[in-house]
């Protein structure tokens, strides 16, 4: 983990900790903060600037905690109007795809709920 990951998992922590006392909190927000952050920092290490990596990845005020993490100066107007969808600096690098779980109902297997060998190729749970 480079320094620059940790300030950025620091600052998403720490805004997802002052989020939490607010009403309407999505306790799933953190898992989907932290995914964007090594999206983020996969998309630095393939050479997109940080500041244009961080700005395509976060909007608002969590935008300004991460550049403000990353030792950049807060965001202007034109970089809050970031989209819904992270879409990597680096040209020609893909965003990843999303995982894909089996469910009970999906699994060729009874009583699977973690496959190893699920038809849609599923590899949750396996050593």
């Amino acid at each position: 983990m480079t320094l620059l990951e940790a300030k950025l998992r620091s600052a998403v922590t720490a805004y997802d900790k002052r989020q939490s006392k607010r009403r309407g909190y999505n306790i799933y927000a953190l898992p989907q903060y932290l995914a964007r952050v090594s999206e983020v920092i996969a998309d630095i290490e393939a050479g997109a600037p940080v500041r244009k990596a961080i700005t395509a990845g976060f909007t608002g005020r969590l935008l300004d905690a991460c550049l403000k993490a990353a030792g950049e100066a807060i965001s202007t107007d034109a970089e809050q109007r970031g989209g819904w969808v992270y879409t990597p600096v680096t040209p020609g690098k893909k965003p990843p795809k999303p995982a894909h779980y089996c469910t009970k109902e999906q699994c060729k297997h009874a009583y699977c709920l973690v496959c190893t060998k699920c038809k849609y190729g599923c590899t949750r749970g396996a050593k």
